[in-house]
Formats: structure tokens, C-alpha cells, sequence
């Protein structure tokens, strides 16, 4: 883990000039390794649910798997959606979730975020590995951020320093800023 999949998709699902008005539904889920499948769907019907109604959480509550996949499918069928499912761990909740999902009009998207390479493959029409950057690129990225002028080159008496400290800790991931 570390190495950005959840920053790139988070770009992605943030960005409006990318997303616009484009999506009819739109949902983050962080999946993560200890889940429960209807507290799942409970929280796409949550993001998804146009109509809030004030039992609407005791009428959740009530229901079993299988009525909660129904409302999802039928929030989402016909519709342009994108849904985000974060730190999927295991090919069960993929699956688990994926029932839910009703293929959509063309445009809609899923994204899955994993570091489990079983729970992408075969599934996804598009699979985008993200790679921790080298120790090179990692030290440039540092230094362009870093030290701006003129020539972004990182005065002496700290480079050793930096170089040992940050980026070796880092394990070649350039730190957030």
C-alpha cells in the first residue's frame, strides 16, 4: 500500500472538469478489509438515494442483502454512474458488491482500488498499476517542490541529510504536499 491509488482516484472522482455534470450517480466507498456487505450497499444507497426521507435509515435497517442489491440496481439501472470502491481486499467483496451493479448506460464507470492483484484480474475492462516512484524521480520531485529557485538543486550542507531521512523512508514514495 502507499503508493497513491487512492489519491489518483480521489483526483479522479473529485475533479469536476473531468466528472461535470456527466454522472446522473456518484459514490465513494471505502471497502477496506473488515466489511460488511450491507453496510455497503446501505452506504452507496445513501450517495446514490435522490429522495431523503427521515426513516429512510430505519427502513435500511429492516432490510436483507438482497432487497438493499434490488434498490441499488434500481437507483443505477439505465443511469450514467460512477462508483468508486476503495481498498478492496478481497475478490468476495468485489463480488459481493459487483451483483449490485446493473451494467448501466456505456459512460458509467467503476473504479476499484486494490493492492490484491487477484481482485482486479480478470475483472476489469482497464487495470492501471500504480508503482512507487524511483529513488531518482523521488529525490527530483522533492527538490522541484522543495527548493524553487533557481535551478531546484538542494544546498549541500542539508543533502545528505535529506537524501538518508526522507527519501529512504519514504521507500521511494515522494512525501504528500
Amino acid at each position: 500500500g502507499g503508493v497513491g491509488k487512492t489519491t489518483l482516484a480521489q483526483i479522479v472522482y473529485d475533479k469536476t472538469a473531468i466528472i461535470g455534470g456527466h454522472f446522473q450517480y456518484r459514490a465513494w466507498i471505502a471497502v477496506s478489509q473488515n466489511y460488511n456487505i450491507k453496510e455497503l450497499l446501505k452506504k452507496i444507497i445513501r450517495q446514490i438515494s435522490v429522495k431523503e426521507e427521515q426513516n429512510t435509515e430505519q427502513l435500511l435497517n429492516m432490510m436483507d442483502d438482497s432487497q438493499l442489491v434490488q434498490i441499488v440496481r434500481g437507483h443505477l439501472n439505465k443511469k450514467r454512474y460512477l462508483l468508486v470502491f476503495d481498498d478492496v481486499w478481497r475478490t468476495g467483496a468485489w463480488e459481493s458488491l459487483n451483483i449490485a451493479l446493473p451494467p448501466g448506460k456505456e459512460e458509467s464507470r467503476v473504479i476499484v482500488t486494490t493492492r490484491i492483484e487477484e481482485v482486479a484480474i480478470p475483472r476489469h475492462q482497464f487495470i492501471f498499476k500504480v508503482s512507487p516512484s524511483s529513488y531518482q524521480l523521488s529525490w527530483e520531485l522533492l527538490c522541484r517542490r522543495v527548493f524553487k529557485v533557481p535551478d531546484y538543486s538542494c544546498p549541500p550542507e542539508l543533502e545528505e541529510y535529506l537524501r538518508r531521512t526522507i527519501i529512504v523512508l519514504q521507500s521511494g514514495l515522494p512525501l504528500a504536499w
